[in-house]
């Protein structure tokens, strides 16, 4: 082998090896936005979102199903990362864990009932509706 072809797989691999390295950082990112904006709208919520008690007689104001209507947006984008190969399956099946938990607290499925499902695509819809109805 000449100096000349040990040097362009050397380059090769190096950009490879980057290229790779550009991926992974860039799906950690993905994940630390996601899990920063998730934060930030969990600290908005009222407590009362949360408690099983007093969730059944919180009354859905315009207020209210904004604050229901953020984390179903949040949780449409992340629906779609994985379908457009932008984010890894582990993380995904860490994050579906969380959507299945919230979308089944009483709030957020009156709120999804009442007037936030026909917001959305079918595909989305579809898959909240599994989560809830364990299909």
């Amino acid at each position: 082998m000449n100096a000349e072809l040990i040097a362009a797989i050397t380059s090769i691999v190096a950009i490879v090896v980057a290229v790779f390295s550009l991926i992974r950082q860039l799906q950690s990112q993905f994940f630390a936005e996601y899990t920063h904006r998730y934060s930030e709208l969990m600290y908005k919520m009222p407590p009362e979102f949360f408690d099983p008690e007093k969730a059944n007689s919180i009354e859905l104001d315009g207020e209210m199903f904004k604050k229901c209507r953020l984390y179903y947006d949040l949780s449409s984008e992340e629906y779609e990362l994985p379908r457009q190969g932008r984010l890894n399956c582990r993380v995904w099946r860490y994050w579906e864990t969380g959507i299945k938990d919230i979308v089944n607290l009483p709030v957020f499925a009156k709120a999804w009932d009442e007037k936030l499902c026909g917001q959305y695509n079918k595909p989305f819809k579809d898959y909240i509706s599994s989560l809830r109805h364990g299909k």
